[in-house]
Order: C-alpha cells, then sequence, then structure tokens
C-alpha cells in the first residue's frame, strides 16, 4: 500500500512525499501535488497524510480513489 504525506509550508507552497522517486516534490497548488500522487499510486489503495498551518487530516483511499478531496476551479468565460 502506498503513503503519501502532503503538507504546504508558510509561503503556500505543498511538499508531497512517498512517490516511488522518493524525493520531495514541490507544488503551488494541492491539486496538482494530488495529481501526481493519484498518478503515483496508479490508483492502488494509499493513505494520505495532509498539514496545514496546524490542520492534520487523515485520509485512506481504497482501489480506484473513490475520495474527491479537492478540485480543479472550473475555468472562467469571458464576457462577450
Amino acid at each position: 500500500m502506498h503513503r503519501y504525506s502532503l503538507t504546504c509550508d508558510a509561503r503556500g507552497v505543498w511538499t508531497l512525499t512517498g512517490t516511488a522517486a522518493q524525493k520531495p516534490k514541490h507544488f503551488c497548488d494541492l491539486v496538482a501535488a494530488m495529481e501526481l500522487a493519484h498518478e503515483d499510486a496508479r490508483g492502488e489503495e494509499a493513505d494520505i497524510e495532509l498539514w496545514a498551518e496546524g490542520l492534520y487530516m487523515f485520509v485512506h483511499q481504497e482501489k480506484g480513489w473513490p475520495h474527491v478531496l479537492c478540485a480543479r476551479a472550473p475555468a472562467r468565460r469571458r464576457r462577450q
């Protein structure tokens, strides 16, 4: 089973650890970090820890990752 840790620093940079590459990866947004974790796990079962400004969240993702933890904001349409 995979185990990932995502930590947000005071600048808003997310650090992902636990990937197959073993080196921490840095992201400007949580969505991109979660996408890489999902790819790395290949949709298999995983435990995920999120740390941000004193908030701790633990999520167990079963095979297929049924829990949506975050999503990209919808694109804004231009006014005509």
